[in-house]
């Protein structure tokens, strides 16, 4: 910093006061001296008495004056015009600090103003970043949820299906059929307990082995080659086999193999469901036999046998019908009311009153007889005698109708009348 003029001439600072009172002591003084030294001086005259004090005077209080005031406003001047000076560098200096202060500042600021800037596209992008993460979030919280439920829709699905194979384990374990199961090279994996029962082979005996033990040899090998084409095919074989049991007894068995798949469409594995069928086969054999003798019986009858249902359908006509109606049996099954149709109309009432014992199962045997009109036109007589049938269990079937054309009897008859009356006549007219 630059030195002031008070600095450079040091003045002994006075007060005004004391300015004023060294002034007008001065004057008194210069007074007294020049007093004294006119007085000195008397020869003088009053001109230069006068003269003469005022050259005292001057010479005394000018310096006086100028140690007392002009040398301080001197001092002061150059003093104000060093301070003005220095003031003005100052003002210069500080203008140009300034200046540079608010260069710096308005760097500063501009830079401030580029940082907030950055720092505002930064929150934004923050912002921007936030408001991405928190719709992401959202989408994840929500993808999880989803997830979550799936999961657990996927947990209680395989609990299900853990407990629906458990049931479907305990089904197949327990069923009455026998069922195996074998992988795709047809060797057995599982057999249940009703395999053991109809075959006399335990799974610990069966496991790992072809079923071709229980071959019969009543089945040639094209039967069990086209059996395997079949299911190696993807398709399901369905029939009926002899096989033999352990024992060595045969047994007919009602088989159904079908083939399982992969996702890929590959057989994995084969299940066959086997149903033991000999006793009912026996009892189809005997029925067939039993119903073969029946209706060679009914069928060779000479009189027309009907079984009629509780609806009044005609389940069953005998060939005899043929020769006493000129109608085949058939027709009589397809069209139940064939049979009323041809009813002599004189006889309908009567025989419609019959008809209606069919719904009733109390009703017992009854007998009727009738005129049919024939196909060809010729009129019969019919002894018509129904029954009620009832099956082992106690159930109403419908009436058994025997039909015998008793139409020679009734001409017979009809001509023994005629001749008896005739006979009676003429011995009436004998008789007179």
């Amino acid at each position: 910093m630059k030195k002031t003029g008070a600095d450079t001439y040091p003045v002994k600072k006075i007060s005004p006061i004391s300015t004023i009172v060294i002034t007008v002591v001065g004057i008194i003084f210069a007074e007294i001296v020049a007093t004294v030294l006119i007085n000195s001086l008397g020869w003088l005259s009053s001109a230069w008495r006068i003269l003469l004090d005022v050259l005292i005077m001057v010479v005394l209080i000018f310096p006086l004056l100028f140690l007392l005031i002009y040398k301080p406003l001197q001092a002061n001047l150059s003093e104000q015009k060093q301070v003005e000076s220095d003031l003005r560098e100052l003002k210069n200096d500080l203008e140009l600090r300034i200046q540079e202060r608010t260069v710096d500042l308005s760097q500063a600021n501009e830079n401030l103003q580029k940082e907030i800037n950055a720092r505002h596209q930064i929150e934004d992008e923050l912002r921007k970043i936030n408001d991405e993460l928190d719709l992401r979030v959202l989408q994840r919280t929500q993808d999880l949820d989803r997830a979550n439920q799936e999961l657990q829709t996927e947990i209680d699905e395989r609990i299900r299906s853990e407990a629906q194979l458990r049931l479907q384990s305990a089904a197949l374990e327990s069923a009455a059929n026998g069922i195996i199961i074998t992988g795709r090279n047809g060797y057995i994996l599982w057999a249940n307990s009703s395999f053991f029962h109809m075959t006399g082979y335990s799974l610990e005996e069966v496991q790992g082995t072809n079923p071709r033990f229980l071959k019969s040899g009543l089945h040639d090998n094209k039967f069990y080659q086209e059996l395997w084409q079949t299911i190696c095919s993807g398709k399901i074989w369905q029939g009926e086999i002899t096989n033999r049991r352990k024992d060595g007894s045969l047994y007919i068995e009602d088989q159904t193999i079908t083939p399982l798949m992969d996702e890929k469409g590959e057989i994995t594995y084969f299940i066959a469901i086997k149903q033991d069928i000999t006793t009912r086969k026996q009892a189809e054999t005997a029925l067939v036999e039993s119903e073969e003798k029946f209706r060679t019986l009914v069928n060779w009858t000479y009189d027309w046998e009907k079984w009629v249902d509780p609806q009044g359908n005609i389940v069953y006509s005998s060939p005899s019908c043929e020769r006493i109606s000129g109608y085949l049996p058939e027709k009589f099954i397809s069209d139940s009311t064939l049979l009323f149709r041809i009813v002599h109309p004189d006889d309908r009432k009567s025989y419609e009153e019959h008809r209606q014992l069919v719904h009733d199962e109390l009703a017992g045997v009854n007998e009727l007889e009738y005129r049919i009109i024939a196909h060809d036109g010729t009129e019969h007589w019919l002894e018509h005698i129904c029954r009620p049938l009832f099956s082992k269990e106690n159930r109403y079937l419908g009436r058994r109708i025997s039909t015998r054309d008793i139409t020679e009897r009734k001409q017979y008859e009809d001509k023994l009348e005629r001749q008896n009356k005739e006979l009676l006549d003429l011995t009436i007219s004998e008789s007179r």
